[in-house]
């Protein structure tokens, strides 16, 4: 590879890829090397249900209940209970119908969100 190769030289990637990657300003490998992410979620940090505050939070707590409703407005919203050793927090999806057959309850999973304070109680 050298600074003269072009993105269609690297092996496993495709026409699709190459104008996805051109289309925001990539035009060669070593590009690809020194774009930096906008942003970065770090999910490494697992909280007690007992631990969370107001904020982006990530837990690992197993469902024991899955509700489907619609609001007012239309919305479909998904709600599930989610617990560990420390406690309970309600969690909530919104648009997502198919995220209620996708859980099993009684099964761990690690969950990230926004915890934050809304009317009357937190979500």
């Amino acid at each position: 590879m050298t600074k003269g190769d072009s993105l269609e030289d690297l092996s496993g990637v495709g026409p699709k890829t190459i104008t996805l990657l051109k289309r925001i300003g990539l035009e060669q490998p070593i590009d690809l090397i020194n774009n930096v992410p906008r942003a970065y979620d770090d999910y490494s940090r697992v909280l007690k249900i007992r631990q969370i505050r107001p904020g982006t939070v990530t837990i690992r707590a197993k469902f024991t209940s899955i509700n489907q409703r619609y609001s007012k407005k239309g919305l479909h919203i998904t709600e599930a209970l989610a617990n560990d050793e420390t406690g309970s927090v309600k969690v909530m999806w919104f648009n997502q119908r198919f995220r209620a057959s996708s859980l099993k309850k009684d099964k761990e999973y690690y969950v990230s969100g926004e915890f934050a304070k809304n009317y009357k109680y937190l979500v």
